[in-house]
């Protein structure tokens, strides 16, 4: 019964850390192919909308790390600028061929949205932490009394029991609540994409 609750806790923690790092997986795509149908705008839009997803992308990572409450604010309101110049160029006789530009900059909002939606809605239900932490203070006490009536050659062995079972614990706490280590590896996608974007400009106009 205790190995059923602590696998089921794992892998609902496994899960949401996979869940979070493919979110961001498919927001880094989004985002950059909209920086590549930037080229479908005249020049000035074109440099204008690229440097707006640059900076886009730098607040997206301090939002992702901080998640501050004003930096969330920042982050949709530059997500309104973006898409009221992406609207703006289309009025301005790009015409249709804005019109890829515009469905990248809708899944990059869209999949912002859900992100931050599973980020709060994907955690382990408060109920499972408590059967999780009572069955932890269970077994310690229980390991700790028959240590004790056992003497020191099996309390070796129930120190170890208690230990393997805390870390068991942390493995699922760390996997379930998100983290500064947590966030350098879920979001590499965004850090490839930002120092892609930041890199050398080739005759065409693009980013190498």
């Amino acid at each position: 019964m205790l190995g059923f609750i602590l696998g089921f806790a794992f892998g609902l923690a496994s899960s949401h850390f996979d869940a979070r790092g493919q979110a961001v997986f498919d927001e880094s795509v989004a985002i950059g192919t909209a920086y590549h149908r930037a080229d479908l705008l005249s020049d000035s839009d074109r440099e204008e909308m690229r440097s707006l997803l640059r900076e886009y992308v730098d607040l997206r990572l301090d939002v992702g790390q901080f998640g501050k409450s004003q930096e969330l604010d920042r982050l949709r309101q530059m997500q309104e600028h973006i898409w009221t110049q992406a609207v703006a160029a289309d009025k301005k006789g790009a015409g249709s061929a804005a019109a890829p530009l515009l469905q990248s900059l809708t899944d990059v909002i869209d999949l912002h949205g859900e992100r931050v939606l599973a980020g709060v809605r994907m955690r382990i239900p408060l109920r499972v932490w408590i059967i999780l932490y009572a069955i932890m203070i269970v077994a310690v006490a229980t390991a700790g009394y028959h240590a004790g009536l056992a003497g020191a050659r099996k309390s070796i062995a129930m120190a170890a029991y208690a230990m393997v079972f805390g870390a068991v614990i942390v493995l699922i706490a760390a996997g379930d609540i998100p983290n500064a280590e947590q966030f350098r590896s879920s979001h590499q996608a965004l850090i490839h994409l930002r120092e892609r974007l930041a890199g050398p400009v080739n005759g065409t106009g693009k980013t190498q």
